[in-house]
């Protein structure tokens, strides 16, 4: 088992025993831990479908999400700085 599938496994078996945290065995529990464990399996690439590669950017389209992301970063630390100064006042 790979690294990923055992990780991805574990995850699934962390979020099927948090779902569940008295032990009983119920039905919701069950169908949460097997939608979990189905979840899992598509991540680690277990459901049988093709890995792909990630997606290549081009240099000018990364440049522009990097000052988008600057700029609502920006846009949002403003605004709770002026929200703070508002609840200070």
């Amino acid at each position: 088992m790979t690294s990923m599938a055992s990780s991805a496994a574990a995850a699934a078996t962390s979020a099927a025993s948090s779902s569940n945290p008295t032990g009983s065995v119920s039905g919701t529990a069950s169908t949460t831990s097997s939608a979990a464990a189905a979840a899992a399996a598509v991540a680690a690439g277990l459901d049988g479908s093709a890995f792909e590669p990630p997606l290549a950017f081009s240099g000018h389209t990364l440049d522009k999400a990097t000052k988008a992301k600057v700029h609502l970063e920006n846009y949002y630390s403003n605004l709770i700085t002026q929200f703070q100064v508002i609840l200070a006042c």
